[in-house]
Order: structure tokens, then sequence, then C-alpha cells
């Protein structure tokens, strides 16, 4: 697939590829050099949602439906990019699927996130139809920063009902294995990083024990803060959370990575 030449583009710093509500013209693979994903607040500032690194895929929605972009996805320096089409990436699917697994996943991802945006409002509303008031009877999970709720594909909270819940960093390695393979644990939530990076490949868990609730560190570089208190490696390698909210910093108090935590 990679070998066309017609399907590579080297762009610039700076060159806008997929522009905040125009209509994306295919999906991208990023074959050498890094990108950033914006979006435009009201006072015109420029928001970062995430950096794209080699490996890394975007723009997979225009194979769905013709919806406008909801971000802007640049160049950062130099950064070259295999470009297909929805009538080529379709021919691919039948004469060469293995070629496309990689777009393949996330659009699994994608969908997987609609699904439980889907069951997410579902309990809201069934909440709300009992008690104005009522809060979640569910663990969940919610960015308080733009690159957080990105992370959770904009959704306003996210249901964790597995224990242990993993976050983590996506990793070219990692989307080599098949989502239907068992050789590896894949995160549950893969937060997209480029170097230095801040998040770790296992970064941290959310475990329950005997109806508790604990984030854990798994080993990461730069460490997890749990309302303001890091968690230490070296000894107690998880802080129990307490009902109602918590706040949760991945790789440092200054992380632009800040997750709410509620527990019922």
């Amino acid at each position: 697939m990679f070998a066309d030449a017609k399907n590579m583009r080297t762009v610039t710093d700076g060159t806008v590829l997929l522009q905040e509500g125009k209509t994306g013209d295919g999906v991208y693979i990023i074959q050498k050099g890094h990108a950033k994903v914006t979006r435009t607040a009201q006072d015109g500032t420029e928001i970062l949602l995430a950096e794209l690194g080699d490996g890394q895929v975007f723009g997979e929605m225009s194979l769905i439906d013709d919806t406008p972009c909801s971000a802007n996805v640049i160049a950062v320096g130099d950064l070259t990019v295999c470009i297909l089409s929805k009538e080529q990436f379709f021919d691919l699917l039948q004469t060469d699927m293995k070629s496309v697994q990689k777009v393949m996943e996330i659009l699994f991802q994608r969908m997987r996130a609609m699904n439980m945006r889907v069951v997410n409002l579902e309990n809201q509303l069934a909440s709300l139809s009992q008690h104005q008031d009522a809060k979640p009877d569910s663990i969940m999970l919610k960015g308080l920063t733009e690159p957080a709720k990105h992370a959770l594909y904009d959704m306003n909270a996210l249901v964790v009902d597995d224990s242990p819940f993993i976050i983590g960093r996506w990793s070219k390695q990692q989307s080599k294995r098949s989502w239907f393979s068992q050789e590896a644990t894949r995160a549950h939530l893969e937060i997209h990083d480029i170097a230095p990076y801040v998040i770790s490949r296992h970064h941290c868990q959310i475990e329950q024990h005997s109806g508790d609730v604990y984030v854990v560190d798994t080993s990461s570089r730069l460490g997890t803060w749990v309302n303001g208190e890091k968690i230490d490696p070296q000894s107690q390698k998880e802080i129990k959370l307490h009902s109602g909210n918590n706040t949760i910093h991945l790789g440092g108090l200054d992380s632009q990575f800040v997750f709410d935590v509620f527990v019922p």
C-alpha cells in the first residue's frame, strides 16, 4: 500500500491537512514526522488536543460520512503521510485487508466510543427519570482539560465498567497486534502522545477491591497524582479514592492530561 508514490505526500511545518468545519478528503497514515490536533476556541485561540507521530491515523471518519471535521490537524515540521481516498480504502478492503488493519482498528475504537456514549446517555436519562438531582451509580471518568476530553472522544464522561481499567499511551508496536488477539492486554483508554512522552504505555489503572476503588500506578515514568498526592511506586503504589469526585493528573501536576474519577 505505502509503496505507491501517488498516495504519498510530504508537507512542511504549519501545513493544515484537515480543517475544523470542513469535510476531509480521505484517511491519513503518518509515515514520518509529527502533527498536532487543535481546536479553535470562541476567542480565536488555539487549543491543543493531541499530538500524533509515526504510524498514527487521522481523518478516518471521512470513510463513513461527509461530516465536517471536528478539529484541525497541522504538520509540526516536515511531515510525510500516506493518503487514501474512500474508494482506495474500500478497494484495499477487498484485495489486501491486512494492509489497512491499522485504519480498521481506529474505526473499531470509534465505534466502541460511540457505543459507550449511547450507554452513558441511557444511564443519565434513566437517572433523571427517577430523580432530577440523582448522581451516577457507576464509576465515571471525565476529562477536565481539552486534551483529556479529546482522549475520551469528546464524551462528557465514560463509564468505568472493567477492573482493572487500564490507561496508557498509544504505541505503534502495540497497534501491530490485532484487536482480536489475546497476545497482550491493550489499554482501555489509549492516549495519543509524542516524545518527550508524558504518558507511559501502561501508565496507571483503576481497580476495584472489596467495594473500594483505587488508582494504581503501573511503573509510569513521570508518575500519577491523585487529589494532589503522588503515588509512590516504592511504597504505596496505589491510592484509594474517596466517594465523590477525585482529580487524577497523569505525568505531573502541570500535565495537560487531567481527569476526574467519580466514585458513587
